[in-house]
């Protein structure tokens, strides 16, 4: 018999020793299901391995992963160009430098977490080994560094002397205008709270869910 994969001869048992494939299914050799250590199957190949498991979530997560990657690039962005702060960024950095410390390590951790984003997608979308443990950790590690963010955002308005921010003054229909930013407001927004919420329960959902396909991510 000959090796599906290879084209080796094998005497004996079904196993090739030269690349390890198991040719058990066929007996002329064709099955094609390879458990060789490096071996890359194509996607259709795996899902037919565990059919006994859904994988529309894991499908589903591939286009999240991407998702995240755009996101991080543009939370980068904006950490880096203050543009969070409405037009008030110089003013706003003028007042609290230390924030503007803090938006460029976040902008920094930001671009690092979308490349670490692209690389566990690719893992993941390959099945190598470990890729759930390095998908729960990344989720993690962003859920944790938002809620730091967000404190250290807190605690830096909280201890400044004034938590408004006042720009151009401006004249309209006969009144003076005067424009302002009140940083209180940026302080555990809806949005923060919601991302560290959502980040929390993806942790907890792909540990759960990939705990029981972990045996799938093994080349």
């Amino acid at each position: 018999m000959r090796c599906s994969k290879c084209g080796s001869e094998i005497y004996g048992g079904s196993v090739c020793p030269i690349c390890g494939c198991n040719n058990s299914g066929d007996a002329s050799g064709n099955s094609a299901t390879h458990r060789g250590k490096g071996d890359i199957s194509n996607y259709e190949n795996k899902e037919s391995e565990k059919s006994a498991y859904p994988m529309k979530w894991y499908k589903a997560l591939l286009v999240i992963l991407w998702l995240g990657i755009i996101g991080n690039v543009i939370s980068g962005i904006l950490n880096f160009t203050g543009t969070v702060y409405q037009g008030f960024a110089d003013e706003v950095y003028h007042a609290l430098p230390s924030l503007r410390s803090l938006d460029v390590f976040s902008g920094i951790f930001s671009f690092g977490m979308a490349i670490f984003t692209f690389i566990v997608w690719l893992r993941l979308k390959n099945y190598k080994t470990h890729t759930p443990g390095l998908l729960t950790f990344m989720y993690a590690l962003n859920t944790v560094f938002l809620i730091v963010y967000s404190v250290a955002v807190y605690f830096i308005i909280d201890g400044a002397e004034t938590t408004i921010i006042y720009g151009n003054s401006y004249v309209h229909g006969g009144y003076l205008y005067r424009e302002y930013l009140d940083l209180s407001k940026l302080s555990f927004p809806v949005l923060d709270i919601i991302e560290v919420v959502v980040g929390i329960m993806m942790t907890i959902i792909n540990y759960i869910y990939f705990k029981k396909r972990s045996d799938l991510f093994i080349y």
